[in-house]
């Protein structure tokens, strides 16, 4: 998507930000609902479902690999993974061949716990793709993406 450098007034950029923040909150909300009823936040959930995904695949992964999926910080992820462990849905130790690293692994209680909760999470998120249409919900998220990008450079530009 291109990145446009409109020049908008007084009265107008005034709208779009009070608009923009709206949005922002109302999107928080409906995060909200996700995870509501769960047990995990849901950042926790994706986690929990990357370091199965990549468990599935080969076997354990690294903390490290996780932060490449998804863009948390370092001691974000500690903190998530931290949490996990002491929920008992994961395992940490160190790497044997790399003491450096710290290998993840799900535990059976993890498995439990995404096999039941899979199904109200796809459930709501198919109703909003239902709703707004796939394309829709494509766009959608490469302008959060975007927006996201924004805010990150807005911010580190301080």
């Amino acid at each position: 998507m291109e990145k446009s450098k409109e020049i908008i007034d007084n009265e107008k950029s005034r709208e779009l930000k009070d608009e923009l923040l709206y949005a922002v909150i109302r999107m928080r909300k409906s995060y909200m609902l996700i995870s509501s009823g769960m047990k995990l936040h849901i950042v926790e959930m994706l986690i929990l479902r990357n370091v199965y995904e990549l468990n599935e695949e080969r076997g354990s992964v690294h903390a490290s690999e996780i932060l490449g999926k998804i863009h948390i910080s370092k001691p974000a992820l500690s903190q998530v993974l931290n949490s996990l462990e002491k929920k008992d849905l994961i395992r940490r130790k160190l790497s044997m061949n790399d003491h450096r690293k710290v290998e993840v692994r799900i535990t059976k209680a993890g498995r439990d716990y995404l096999e039941s909760s899979k199904e109200p999470v796809d459930d709501f998120l198919d109703k909003v793709i239902k709703k707004t249409g796939a394309k829709n919900a494509e766009k959608a998220i490469e302008l959060m993406n975007l927006l996201v990008e924004a805010a990150e450079e807005a911010k580190s530009a301080k």
